[in-house]
C-alpha cells in the first residue's frame, strides 16, 4: 500500500532519533506490528538495518533499535526466533553501555526474548549467555 512508503521509513527515523523514550517505544511497536502483518520477507529485509542500529556509536539510536527486540518476540514469535543468535549478543553486551537509556532498552528487550523464548527455545538462548 502507499501509506507504507512514508510510515515505515518515517518510523525507522524515529528510532534514529534524539526523541524521547516514548516515541521510540511507539516507533518500535509500530513498526514491529507493521512488520508482522507485512510478513518475514519484509523482517528479513530490514533485519540488517536493525542490527547495523542496535550497533551504532550514537547511544540515541542503538536505544532505538535496540526497542525493536523488546517487541518484535512478541509481534513475530517464529519469524524473529531465526535472528536470536545475531540478537542476543548485542542486547547481552548492551545490559552494560554507558548510556542509561540504552541499559533500560536492552533490559526490556532481554526480558521480552526469554520471557517468549525460554519455555520452547532455551537451546537458542543458552549460547549467548
Amino acid at each position: 500500500p502507499d501509506y507504507m512508503k512514508d510510515l515505515l521509513p518515517w518510523l525507522m527515523d524515529t528510532l534514529r532519533s534524539d526523541s524521547t523514550n516514548a516515541e521510540k517505544n511507539g516507533a518500535a511497536q509500530g513498526l514491529s506490528e507493521i512488520l508482522s502483518v507485512l510478513g518475514g520477507n519484509h523482517l528479513d529485509s530490514l533485519m540488517p538495518d536493525i542490527l547495523a542500529g542496535s550497533a551504532s556509536k550514537q547511544s540515541s539510536v542503538r536505544e532505538g533499535y535496540l526497542t525493536m527486540y523488546k517487541y518484535l518476540p512478541l509481534c513475530m514469535e517464529s519469524n524473529f526466533q531465526v535472528y536470536l543468535r545475531d540478537v542476543l549478543p548485542a542486547v547481552i553486551s548492551s545490559l552494560s553501555d554507558d548510556s542509561e537509556g540504552v541499559r533500560d532498552s536492552a533490559f526490556s528487550a532481554a526480558k521480552a526474548i526469554v520471557d517468549i523464548y525460554a519455555k520452547n527455545s532455551l537451546s537458542l538462548l543458552l549460547p549467548a549467555i
